[in-house]
């Protein structure tokens, strides 16, 4: 991730977004990642105490912590140490001849900022290891319930977030995320779907369905997720720390639930979220609606 390709924003309170138009059973969601040096002590530690980790369950937060990553949400105003990192970065230029000033990441941190609508149970992949282009090898240690380490190296690597979203009746919604890794090279698999199977080619998937983290948000809240600066080698390292020149970055991902539309006409039948949760069978195996490197056939 280089700064060129990041998108410089305003503090929440003054971003010049647009009223988000949403399908019904749909949501609209601010993804913002913020990155920043990794000796920062403001933003690796004093910045969680201003953000709820007690929003998740115990366990939840015990598995995050042997894996290396911390998560909470915000449903206050940003901490002020956020809202210094979210300002906007490319002021306008008072001559129109001034040449643009470059942004050193090492001493300013960048931002970058999309905005996914997303139907209601529908994924969306939320990249974080590997977004401009695919990590050729990775060591990985993880750390079971039992507390026993298991290493594995892995190649041409991508690590995400598969996110959904459930929006109810109270214009809120669940936010769901799935850590999952994808690596190695395509291969011929059939995945369940729409009462038929399909077949896929591409790499293999990982889903650490252990790891997975569900919020429910009201409108303008954030959930944020970021890494635990102890815990080198580990899930949340990779997911987050870039050791790219003479001072590695971390960063931190901030997912604001900026709008949700819930549709009760047809109340009487199962919602996807219902439907969801009817299917306990989970096959490792997650279809990816837009990767641009697979086809797909039906059978």
């Amino acid at each position: 991730m280089t700064s060129p390709g990041c998108a410089p924003i305003q503090p929440m309170k003054q971003l010049p977004l647009t009223l988000p138009t949403t399908a019904k059973n749909g949501v609209v969601l601010d993804v913002l990642f913020v990155r920043f040096p990794a000796d920062d002590p403001q933003l690796n530690k004093i910045v969680w105490e201003e953000i709820d980790e007690l929003h998740f369950p115990a366990e939840v937060r015990r598995r995050l912590e042997r894996n290396g990553l911390r998560a909470g949400v915000i449903a206050g105003p940003l901490p002020l140490s956020l809202e210094n990192l979210i300002q906007l970065q490319d002021k306008p230029q008072e001559h129109a001849d001034e040449e643009p000033k470059e942004i050193d990441v090492e001493k300013q941190p960048a931002v970058k900022q999309r905005q996914l609508r997303l139907t209601a149970g529908r994924r969306s992949n939320i990249l974080t290891l590997g977004e401009t282009e695919r990590v050729p090898e990775m060591s990985l240690l993880m750390l079971d319930d039992e507390g026993q380490v298991k290493g594995r190296t892995y190649r041409q690597v991508l690590g995400m977030f598969a996110a959904r979203a459930f929006p109810g009746g109270d214009g809120g919604a669940r936010l769901e995320l799935i850590p999952e890794l994808e690596h190695g090279t395509p291969q011929k698999r059939f995945v369940p779907g729409d009462g038929m199977f399909h077949v896929e080619f591409g790499p293999p998937h990982e889903v650490l369905n252990e790891l997975k983290l569900s919020a429910n948000l009201a409108p303008g809240q954030f959930v944020v997720v970021g890494a635990d600066a102890n815990r080198s080698g580990s899930l949340g390292y990779r997911f987050f720390t870039e050791e790219r020149g003479a001072a590695p970055l971390r960063k931190m991902l901030l997912i604001r639930l900026a709008q949700a539309d819930f549709d009760d006409r047809f109340s009487s039948q199962p919602s996807d979220e219902v439907a969801a949760e009817l299917k306990p069978i989970d096959l490792k195996v997650t279809t990816h609606e837009n990767a641009p490197d697979r086809d797909r056939v039906k059978k």
